[in-house]
Formats: C-alpha cells, sequence, structure tokens
C-alpha cells in the first residue's frame, strides 16, 4: 500500500465531533445539570459507592493521598518506577514519600516480589497503574496490602472502560481515578474523576470540599461564562483537527509535537484544585455515550496488531492476564534492545504508523534531586525506558495501517535473525 501524503497517525486519538463542542456551549445555560449528569452516568458505569469530578487526574490523584492521610497518618506511597511522571508529582504535592518498585516488563505492572520487600507499617498506600489501557490483576495485591492495613489506589487515567472479570478497573481498590485530559479515552481537554469504596469516600469527600475551589470559568455574569464556553468547544475542535490524521502530519513535524512532554519535572506546571468545569463535563458525558463503540475498535485494532506481531523474536507483547479486558489506548510492545528499538522506532514514524517512545526515562531517574536515592536498582524500569515502543490502536487506523505496521516490525525482525 503506498503511503498517503500529508497523513501521520496521532499515538492515541478519540474521534471527536461538531455536536460534541455544542455540548460545552449547552452547559453555559444550565452548569449544574452538565455536572450531575457526567457524575450520574459515572456511577452507572463504574458501579463506584462515589465519584467526585475535579480538575486533573493529577489533582484526582493527589487528593485520594490526601484524604487516605487523613485516616492513616502513615506517609509512604508505592509507585511504579515505571509511569507517568505526574504519579510522583502528586505524592509529593500531597505531602508525602514516594516509595519507587520495579516492574516487570512481562506485565508492566508492580513486581510482586520487589513490592513484598518495601511493604511495611509506615506504607499509607500502594499506587497501582493500568498504563495504556491495560487491565492489571490486583488481587494478589489486594491481599499483600490488607494484612498491613494498606489502601489501594488504582490509577485508571488511561484505561476508563478496561476491565477485570466484568469489574471496571480502578473500582477493585479503595480508591481510583480517571483522566479526561488529551490523549485519554474521554479528552475533554482537562479533568479528572475519582472513584471510591464506601469506606474511603467519607474522607476522600472531605478532603475534596475543603480543598477543590470553584472552576475557573465559574461566574454568575454571563458574559465570562459564555467565553469560557467557547473557549472549551473550541479547544475541543483543535482537539479534533490536530489529531486527526492530517492535522497530526503538521502537529508531528512542529514545536507542538508532545512527544517530550512530562518529561522534565521542573517543567511539570503545578497541581492545582479545581472543580471540573461545566463545558468539559458535559463533553466527557457525550463521549462517555460513545465509549463503547470506541473500545470495541480498539480491541479489534489491537487483537489484529497482536495476532500478526505474535511470535516475532525480536519484540514481545506484555501478557494480558486472564480475565482482563483492556482499554488498549495504546498497544505497547517490548523490542530486544534499545538500538533496534531505535531501528523500529525510526522506520514507523517515517511510515507515518503513529509510533511513540512514550516514558523513555524512569521515575527514579527523573526524580533524583526530589527524592532520596535508596540504592535499589530498577532493571525492569530501565528496561522499559529504552526499549518500549507503544503502538495506535485508534479508530483513524485504517486496514492498511494495520498490515503496514506488521510488515515493518516482521521486517526488522528478520534482519535480527540474520
Amino acid at each position: 500500500m503506498a503511503r498517503q501524503s500529508f497523513r501521520h497517525l496521532p499515538p492515541t486519538a478519540t474521534p471527536v465531533r461538531l455536536g460534541d463542542a455544542r455540548e460545552a456551549l449547552a452547559a453555559i445555560r444550565d452548569p449544574r445539570t452538565a455536572l450531575a449528569r457526567l457524575r450520574a452516568a459515572l456511577l452507572e458505569a463504574t458501579g463506584a459507592a462515589d465519584c467526585f469530578l475535579v480538575s486533573s487526574g493529577r489533582a484526582a490523584l493527589t487528593l485520594i493521598l490526601m484524604g487516605l492521610y487523613q485516616e492513616s497518618g502513615r506517609q509512604r506511597v508505592v509507585v511504579p518506577a515505571y509511569s507517568c511522571p505526574t504519579v510522583a508529582q502528586a505524592v509529593l504535592t500531597a505531602g508525602l514519600e514516594p516509595v519507587f518498585c520495579d516492574v516487570s516488563p512481562q506485565t508492566l505492572d508492580l513486581d510482586r516480589e520487589v513490592l513484598a520487600g518495601l511493604l511495611d507499617r509506615e506504607t499509607l498506600a500502594i499506587v497501582a497503574v493500568h498504563l495504556y489501557g491495560l487491565a492489571q490483576d490486583i488481587g494478589d495485591l489486594l491481599e499483600m496490602a490488607r494484612a498491613l492495613d494498606i489502601f489501594v489506589v488504582e490509577d485508571a487515567a488511561q484505561a476508563l472502560g478496561a476491565r477485570f472479570e466484568g469489574q471496571m478497573v480502578g473500582t477493585r481498590g479503595d480508591a481510583g481515578l480517571y483522566s479526561l485530559g488529551r490523549g485519554k479515552g474521554l479528552p475533554a481537554g482537562h479533568g479528572g474523576v475519582i472513584v471510591a469504596r464506601e469506606g474511603c469516600a467519607k474522607a476522600i469527600g472531605r478532603t475534596v470540599r475543603h480543598q477543590v475551589g470553584p472552576a475557573p470559568s465559574r461566574d454568575p455574569r454571563p458574559g465570562p461564562a459564555a467565553m469560557a464556553g467557547l473557549a472549551t468547544a473550541g479547544q475541543i475542535l483543535a482537539y479534533g483537527l490536530a489529531t486527526h490524521p492530517r492535522g497530526w502530519w503538521l502537529v508531528a513535524r512542529s514545536p507542538l509535537n508532545p512527544a517530550d512532554e512530562g518529561m522534565d519535572v521542573e517543567a511539570l506546571p503545578p497541581i492545582l484544585f479545581r472543580e471540573l468545569p461545566a463545558a468539559r463535563a458535559a463533553i466527557a458525558a457525550k463521549l462517555l455515550d460513545r465509549l463503547d463503540v470506541d473500545l470495541a475498535t480498539r480491541l479489534l485494532n489491537a487483537r489484529i496488531l497482536r495476532e500478526g506481531l505474535e511470535g516475532l523474536e525480536a519484540l514481545t507483547l506484555p501478557d494480558i492476564p486472564a480475565g482482563a479486558v483492556p482499554a488498549f489506548l495504546r498497544l505497547p510492545v517490548v523490542v530486544e534492545n534499545e538500538e533496534t528499538a531505535s531501528r523500529l522506532y525510526a522506520r514507523l514514524w517515517q511510515a507515518g504508523l503513529g509510533v511513540s517512545r512514550s516514558y523513555y526515562r524512569t521515575l527514579p531517574d527523573m526524580y533524583a534531586g526530589r527524592v532520596a536515592a535508596d540504592g535499589r536498582a530498577y532493571p525492569g524500569a530501565e528496561r522499559l525506558a529504552t526499549d518500549l515502543l507503544t503502538l495506535p490502536t485508534h479508530a483513524y487506523l485504517a486496514e492498511g495501517d494495520l498490515a503496514r505496521i506488521i510488515e515493518i516490525c516482521t521486517t526488522l525482525d528478520g534482519e535480527g535473525e540474520s
């Protein structure tokens, strides 16, 4: 298949429509209804005991930890050594101590043997991350935590809609969170969702009410509210244009390319505690109505890619636990070594096929100046930082794109055998 000119697949995308922007404008007239609608829809979808809508996924994790601290007084929070950098930022913003745990390259989950040696009576919580939309099995983790009265927080920022044994990820632990940020399953621009079990919901709710201020768009006068709604509507349309393959062709070649976003902790914006703006809640609710269709597309594309890549010696596909139905925001693959990963990345990028290096630094490396060194090694996290690539699964992939990704990976695998 000949490559189309001026077309480049984004690493992740959720198609948006003109009607999504209209929802933002409609919320200007009745902001409380927009927020209540999203909250009710999320409670129904997740089955959680309670739900809180805040300004970002980072704020959601921070507020969860602050609420749990009020219940326990412990300060150590175990987080994966390979994950989104904002996970450690949230722990520090909550005034707590991050403890890095190595991860398994086979699962992208916390290394259970390492984890067992990190838990003690000073541990407040374990943050389990469902990275790239994977649905991790946290059953044994819950047992380990319960033995020491440790909370389990599920970071499902990238995994809204993923399920394990029929239950939505994010709802099996004591509390969980989802992100409404760019590149997530419900890309309302920014926003975070907290879900909590009945035993923790009250403490988290008190913290949210105490810490969270009104959304910046909240103004009793019609002018400022209308302007905020118009701005949000424009942003969602701009997102739709930018993440279309023709729009991304420009973004990928411009300073707007977010490939390095988050890799410098000094440049991370501060975490602000605000209520989710009503216009963004309205967009998220509209996108939530289409989530099942989007998830089905991602699952199908991921299945085609996994079947085409299975058995290649140069690539390893992360294990999917029995009973798991991932959301597959992206499909992660672990390449045999850094040099081969760089060659594969270059070829897929040149072909415009939505490849990403994702997080190319470990959290212990990024936070070396902010978190005291503990002398431990993180071989699993270091392997992922150098050798992991992600492949796109979204609805903009055509059949020829899937075939071309598989062809390029297979050709590279053949070179390794010669």
